[in-house]
């Protein structure tokens, strides 16, 4: 595997070997319990459709803007397509923030985040422009292929032993949303392995946990710092399994230590984690 301490190429090859896929459609998730109630999932996906319903119908009346360069004719262009594809790494490859927080796993990005993919991630997650997903996947995938290379020598039929877990997603922002955006493309990217492996929504926020944007590194450690926990129901499947930890992008690396501090708990053996982006930041 490469190593790569966030010094950006200058230029680089599109992944290889990704096919460009569609999901034929979002399934509902399951409720998951927090601050000890329970919030379905369910209850907020149809606001998801709802809004992409609307979206579709003004797509007849105004043409689409591209969520990348922000020009009419498609929600994603294939100028933006072919920026990305640059901007992507030869291979996704193995990231460490700086300072690198104590229990961090190995963690694989398959870019930098900045510039097309950036603005890409932010539209899927922010925005609510789910199409882009077929974008975004590919690049996940591509990071779980690295995470997990035995698998691509496994057949269809192949028993799936590794587990991959989303990163897990407040109610707040969940409500906020309609959807988890992450989870859903987790799923997708993981659909794309030649052996797809299991995807459980194992991880929950069990306190409130407050916008991590703008907080230092010693501040967003501090902020999820006990907040996840393995859902009941997951906890008996987890013990002794090999894990692997999903997200859409590494900043700091405290997300990913907080979930693997939680699925360790849990008897889980975390072996890594695969994003799509890693920041270039440095420093507390």
């Amino acid at each position: 595997m490469l190593t790569q301490r966030f010094v950006i190429p200058s230029r680089a090859l599109p992944v290889p070997g990704v096919p460009a896929l569609r999901d034929p459609g979002m399934s509902v998730g399951e409720g998951y319990a927090v601050w000890g109630g329970v919030v379905s999932a369910a209850t907020a996906y149809p606001r998801r459709r709802i809004s992409d319903s609307i979206r579709d119908v003004a797509d007849l009346i105004v043409p689409p803007m591209c969520d990348g360069c922000r020009t009419h004719g498609s929600p994603w262009c294939e100028s933006c397509q072919e920026d990305l594809a640059r901007l992507s790494w030869v291979r996704p490859v193995s990231v460490r923030p700086c300072p690198t927080p104590h229990g961090l796993p190995p963690v694989v990005a398959a870019g930098p985040y900045e510039d097309v993919l950036r603005r890409a991630i932010v539209a899927y997650k922010d925005g609510g422009r789910s199409s882009l997903q077929s974008v975004l996947a590919p690049l996940l995938a591509a990071s779980l292929r690295t995470v997990m290379p035995s698998r691509e020598a496994l057949s269809l039929e192949a028993e799936a032993d590794e587990i991959v877990v989303p990163a897990p997603s407040s109610v707040r922002s969940t409500r906020a949303r309609g959807e988890r955006p992450v989870a859903a493309l987790v799923r997708s990217a993981a659909g794309r392995l030649a052996a797809p492996p299991h995807v459980l929504d194992a991880l929950v926020v069990v306190r409130r946990v407050s916008d991590q944007s703008g907080l230092t590194a010693g501040e967003r450690a501090g902020n999820v710092q006990g907040a996840y926990a393995v859902t009941a129901r997951h906890t008996r499947g987890l013990a002794g399994r090999t894990v692997v930890i999903a997200d859409d992008v590494m900043t700091t690396g405290a997300t990913l230590v907080e979930a693997t501090r939680a699925l360790t708990a849990a008897g889980a053996h975390v072996v890594g984690a695969a994003v799509i982006a890693a920041t270039a930041r440095r420093g507390g």
